[in-house]
Order: structure tokens, then sequence, then C-alpha cells
């Protein structure tokens, strides 16, 4: 696969950080969801330190793998597959790069 040019790997990059910035929000909601019990007193400070243990333990670790910065275009369309990123949202440019990233897991599902 051609590698893109300066200009389109500069496009990539911001629907490929928008997209981790994304999936790392939804990934931290059920922490954030846990500190509501425990400033309540409901809960204490080692199931708090739990959750958050398995939250980094879990999801954030495999998201880097997903968006390594070498490789902006399948960041970008792992954004797209997911659903975090509409697809009509990005440049017909972007989209074109993306391609190969979107088709793979839909023909793999």
């Amino acid at each position: 696969m051609e590698q893109p040019s300066k200009a389109t790997r500069r496009s990539l990059g911001k629907p490929a950080a928008f997209s981790l910035q994304e999936e790392f929000r939804r990934a931290l909601l059920p922490v954030a969801a846990a500190f509501e019990p425990w400033r309540a007193g409901g809960q204490g400070s080692r199931e708090l330190a739990a959750g958050a243990h398995g939250c980094r333990q879990g999801p954030t670790l495999e998201l880097p793998e997903r968006h390594d910065p070498g490789r902006l275009e399948f960041a970008a369309a792992n954004g797209i597959v997911s659903g975090v990123i509409r697809r009509y949202s990005v440049s017909a440019k972007v989209g074109e790069c993306c391609r190969g990233g979107i088709a793979f897991p839909m023909e793999t599902s």
C-alpha cells in the first residue's frame, strides 16, 4: 500500500486523535460513575481503586495499540468502524486512505 502524502497524514491526524480521545472517554465512564457512591460514603476507597485498576488493565490498555501514531489511516478507520467518527464527517481523501482499514473488519465480521 502506498504511503499517504504529508498533507494527507495531517488530514488523518485530527480524526485519529478524536477517535482515541473519545474511546478513552468512553472507557473511563465506569470509573467516573464509581466516584458517586464513593463520595456518598457507600463505597470504600479499596473498591474505587479496584474499579480504576480494572479499567487500566482492560480497555484503556488496548487503545494505544489500535491507535498507532505511525499508522494514522488505521487509527482513523478504527474510529469510523467503531462508530466514534461518522463516515460522512471526514473528507473524501481521508475516507480513501481509510478504505483498507474499514474493509478488513467488515469482511471478517
